[in-house]
């Protein structure tokens, strides 16, 4: 009975070896290396923060504002984070921005449409805030700007650990083709170039990273606004009048009312007659 059972327990467990086998390969408590940890998009897409683009009249200047955060467990080291104005959009048109572009905005602390600042680290859970100015001329054309970022830094997720370089950038750095062959789906022998759906080595980056943009525009003119509210302010008095002329002695209260705003109406106007008249 004893050899029965033990045969048993045995052809069990053989027959249950390849399942625990193929389990294990694919745990997902296994600790990912530092390339899985740091590209992540659960990271990177935390890694700017806070954007807020201004609306700018031509001629004048505004800020646009982020923050740059480490959402890693270890320190980024190295830092160097670059910005660059790079497309002009409208309803009707889009177009690259560079040195051939009419009168673009320019980045007042940086030179021309590019800025680059190096920090040397970024401790994990602080970050840093960013203010660019936005400089634009009178005939700067109006429309939407868009600004793309560059991010390098080191990293190692541990002190006996060389750090290893990552490259971040924004999918505007490539073109429309690059971006589908890098994105398509992967055969069996592409998989070692792919992280996270990205065929990143051909794209030669190690991340994808967020753009922003801002706005170039005159606004509408409030003229028209306020001669449609002193439109409908005057509508409201005659129609008022009309009602009271059509219904007098209906309501004296109302009536009595109206007469005195008439009679304080009727004295200022004389007040203001006799001061003109004794200049």
């Amino acid at each position: 009975m004893i050899k029965r059972l033990l045969s048993v327990l045995f052809a069990v467990s053989v027959l249950m070896f390849p399942t625990l086998s193929l389990v294990a390969a694919d745990d997902p408590f296994t600790v990912p290396t530092v390339e899985e940890y740091v590209c992540n998009p659960a990271k990177t897409n935390f890694l700017f923060q806070n954007f807020s683009g201004p609306t700018i009249y031509p001629g004048n200047s505004g800020n646009l504002q982020f923050r740059l955060y480490n959402p890693y467990n270890r320190t980024m080291e190295n830092i160097i984070l670059s910005s660059e104005i790079y497309a002009y959009a409208t309803l009707e048109t889009y177009s690259e921005v560079d040195e051939k572009f009419s009168n673009p905005p320019e980045i007042q602390q940086g030179n021309g449409l590019r800025y680059a600042e190096i920090i040397p680290e970024l401790h994990p859970g602080s970050s840093i805030s960013f203010t660019l100015t936005m400089k634009t001329s009178e005939s700067t054309p109006e429309g939407v700007y868009y600004v793309r970022f560059s991010l390098e830094f080191d990293y190692s997720n541990s002190t006996n650990n060389t750090p290893r370089h990552f490259i971040m950038k924004s999918m505007s750095f490539f073109s429309k083709e690059e971006w589908e062959y890098a994105t398509r789906i992967p055969n069996a022998t592409d998989m070692p170039y792919y992280r996270h759906g990205l065929n990143v080595t051909y794209l030669g980056v190690d991340a994808i990273i967020p753009y922003t943009s801002f706005s170039v525009r005159r606004g509408i003119p409030l003229w028209p606004l306020f001669l449609f509210i002193g439109l409908a302010g005057g509508s409201a008095i005659l129609a008022y009048m009309y009602y009271l002329n059509d219904n007098y002695g209906k309501f004296p209260w109302l009536d009595e009312k109206t007469r005195q705003i008439a009679g304080k109406y009727e004295k200022f106007r004389r007040t203001l007659y006799e001061r003109a008249r004794n200049r």
